[in-house]
């Protein structure tokens, strides 16, 4: 009975060579082989039926040549891409495939690459150019930043900059390096200002800033005017280096026991344009 099933697989096999047939064993957990003849490959088509009943089907490439397969359903609707059987091996069709549906195929041609844009008359094209395209980065904006500095002396510190960066994390990473007395490039100084005790009761005060933004400069502590550049009241100067800079120095008087101290800079630049900056220093 056994044999009977098995020539009645072969004879379907036969009779319609575009699928792949098989029937099963009766009781057993090994089924029918066939072997399909389509006059340029044969294949065998083996169905398995596991001990829970469940059905496995695979195709067996016995020749040295290579064969593809399109699974589909018992709609005969495609189930994935065709499958490719290496020569001496085999495929397990896919969960759903049926059996007498699915069919050898030929090759699948290779998807073609996507069609380069044509270029607009008059242009050429990034190829034609030899451009390699990258990704835009974004723009450095301009972002105002400082450091300061205090010495057990009463000595004093305050840098102001003006620092290309694209965001205020790398802002911070130059105002770093500048605290570790580095020079980066990104970073461009727009006010130096300095206080250096002298005695117990006056004080050097310093400041540097663009050559064009320091005309004259006013020191006023506590409300009092103390310095100024243009009548050399607290012997108050300016001088202009070869560095681009101005430098404004003036003595002027500074208590470390005073409970505060308030001082202002006025700095008046080429344009008659007055900048205001305040310090106050306590204890």
């Amino acid at each position: 009975m056994r044999r009977m099933k098995l020539l009645l697989c072969l004879a379907l096999a036969c009779s319609t060579p575009i699928s792949m047939t098989g029937c099963t064993a009766a009781g057993g957990s090994v089924g029918a082989h066939a072997e399909l003849d389509l006059g340029v490959i044969k294949v065998g088509a083996s169905v398995q039926v596991n001990a829970q009943g469940q059905k496995l089907f695979v195709i067996v490439n016995p020749t040295d040549t290579e064969a593809w397969i399109q699974p589909v359903d018992s709609n005969g609707n495609p189930i994935g891409d065709p499958l490719p059987i290496p020569p001496g091996g085999s495929v397990e069709l896919p969960p759903g495939a049926d059996d007498k549906k699915s069919h050898l195929v030929k090759k699948p041609e290779p998807t073609p690459p996507p069609a380069e844009p044509k270029p607009v008359p008059g242009t050429s094209s990034p190829r034609q150019l030899g451009l390699n395209l990258v990704t835009a980065q974004p723009a450095p904006m301009l972002w105002g930043g400082g450091t300061t500095s205090f010495g057990e002396d009463g000595t004093s510190s305050a840098a102001e900059y003006s620092i290309a960066a694209v965001n205020i994390r790398a802002v911070f990473q130059t105002l770093a390096q500048l605290d570790q007395g580095q020079t980066p490039a990104n970073a461009m100084l727009v006010c130096r200002t300095s206080l250096t005790p002298l005695t117990a009761s006056s004080a050097s005060l310093n400041i540097v800033l663009p050559s064009n933004n320091v005309a004259s400069f006013r020191v006023y502590v506590n409300g009092a005017l103390v310095a100024s550049s243009a009548s050399g009241l607290g012997g108050a100067i300016v001088t202009y280096s070869a560095d681009g800079y101005g430098y404004g120095s003036a003595t002027i008087p500074f208590s470390a026991g005073a409970s505060s101290n308030s001082i202002q800079v006025i700095t008046v630049d080429h344009l008659g344009v007055p900048t205001t900056r305040s310090m106050s220093y306590a204890w």
